[in-house]
């Protein structure tokens, strides 16, 4: 029976491989864009099948078309363009499963998928009230801005295609392994001076304590770093795969201090380790972390560090931090301003459904880019509050929720979870204290977080149903 189910499968993937030449071929030749029309169904057929049955590398390939890092491959295209792709990837599976998407937020009762649909309906009240009614842009201009936020539905995708537990680890795993490969090639990037393999949009006027840095990608590298170190300390001590990790950690951090050089980042760890290390506090530990601790303070006080350290990259990120923290100019004091300048905007004209959004191409004279021209007040360097001063009341309640609902449910996986794989929940764990802890750079729910959000919101939900069945096994 399997043989008779593979040679199905080989005649059905040489047919449409064969029709599809055949088509490419005819448009080749008579250059008919009438022709382009069954070649997309073949495509689209094509992917239907390759989704279902590989909904995680189903997955990948629409976060390297909704990642913004990856224009390495655009050729010129906009990135909004290849967002609208990775979007139009997910519509189709969803649709065609809608039924089934339907049941799951009637029937299962999916808390999750409700707030989903609920934050899209807010998005649209922003929208109405704020952007077109207070700042007097035309609804369907703000529409179209909006629709990066349908990255969201990769909860939805998750559904259509019925993905389990495994495949949600197989997704986290390969976005481990990518995150890797963007450290490697920021490396080489940084060799090569910049702007060689990623755009020069990165590379051009970016420095910090006298190095070139390209600021790329980040989440994922972040997440890369949190997921080799928890899956390091659960894998076996002899295990080969250690070293692997060990390897995506180290790579990991040393792109995050010396190329991407984060301050909120690099915070935002240090608070997720700090963490980690409450939780998992031994007296092996402890003495471990006072002896480093011992050794540091004895290098520091002794003098002999101060020279050494001033003329390390960290110790110029320091001292630029502690003069800009003490001043009005830099970074620090330009986003204090910004945040300021913000929420003033956002509670002088419609606190309760926020400002909207604004398209700087066909609506510049808006409050938001005209500041960023003027003044150098950049929402994007306050991103993690965008939430709020985009969707006012409503993004603050909806922000509250997604936030409490998933730590809950990872604590409550994690508790009554005893495999192996419960390390995948406390790297969603670790994760979310992360993005808590990056208010410039994230939230959950900020619209570059969407896409991995959803999946991570899947997993939960279907992961705590087993977490409750193995609560009341216990308790039987």
């Amino acid at each position: 029976m399997n043989s008779n189910l593979l040679t199905k499968d080989k005649i059905i993937t040489w047919s449409l491989t064969i029709a599809g030449a055949i088509v490419a071929a005819n448009i080749s030749v008579t250059g008919s864009k009438i022709l382009f029309t069954p070649f997309l169904l073949l495509g689209l057929l094509g992917w239907i099948r390759f989704s279902r049955r590989f909904p995680a590398v189903s997955l990948m390939i629409i976060i390297f078309f909704a990642e913004d890092c990856f224009d390495i491959y655009t050729f010129g295209f906009r990135q909004r363009l290849l967002s609208d792709i990775g979007i139009g990837l997910m519509l189709p599976i969803i649709l065609l499963n809608v039924r089934k998407v339907w049941h799951h937020i009637v029937r299962d009762h999916s808390p999750y998928a409700i707030a989903i649909l609920l934050f899209l309906f807010a998005i649209v009240i922003s929208l109405y009230f704020g952007s077109a009614l207070t700042f007097g842009q035309p609804m369907t201009v703000g529409l179209t801005v909006a629709r990066k936020y349908l990255l969201f539905l990769s909860y939805f995708f998750m559904v259509a295609v019925g993905a389990n537990r495994k495949e949600c680890y197989d997704f986290m795993k390969y976005l481990a392994w990518l995150g890797g490969i963007i450290a490697l090639l920021l490396i080489i990037e940084v060799s090569l001076g910049g702007g060689v393999i990623f755009s020069n949009f990165y590379a051009i006027n970016q420095e910090r304590a006298g190095l070139l840095r390209i600021n790329i990608g980040t989440f994922l590298i972040v997440f890369s770093v949190i997921y080799s170190f928890i899956r390091y300390q659960y894998l076996p001590k002899f295990n080969p795969q250690r070293l692997w990790y060990l390897f995506l950690l180290v790579l990991g951090l040393f792109t995050l201090g010396f190329i991407i050089m984060t301050r909120a980042a690099i915070l935002g760890l240090l608070v997720a380790f700090a963490l980690w290390v409450g939780r998992k506090v031994t007296e092996k530990k402890i003495m471990f972390l006072c002896a480093t601790v011992s050794l540091i303070a004895i290098f520091l006080l002794s003098g002999s560090s101060t020279g050494i350290l001033l003329n390390t990259p960290a110790g110029k990120i320091v001292r630029q931090t502690t003069t800009e923290l003490g001043s009005e100019k830099g970074n620090i004091a330009i986003r204090k301003n910004g945040v300021q300048y913000f929420i003033d905007l956002l509670w002088h004209n419609s606190p309760l459904t926020g400002i909207g959004l604004f398209s700087k191409t066909n609506y510049p004279n808006n409050p938001v880019d005209m500041i960023a021209e003027h003044c150098y007040y950049y929402i994007i360097d306050v991103n993690g509050i965008t939430t709020v001063i985009y969707f006012g009341l409503q993004g603050v309640l909806l922000l509250t929720f997604f936030i409490v609902k998933s730590f809950g449910d990872t604590n409550m996986v994690l508790k009554h979870d005893t495999g192996f794989e419960k390390f995948n929940y406390e790297v969603l764990f670790f994760i979310f204290v992360y993005t808590l802890a990056t208010p410039t750079l994230n939230n959950i729910i900020v619209v570059r977080m969407l896409v991995y959000s959803g999946v991570f919101f899947y997993l939960l939900f279907i992961s705590k149903d087993s977490a409750l069945g193995n609560r009341m096994e216990k308790i039987r």
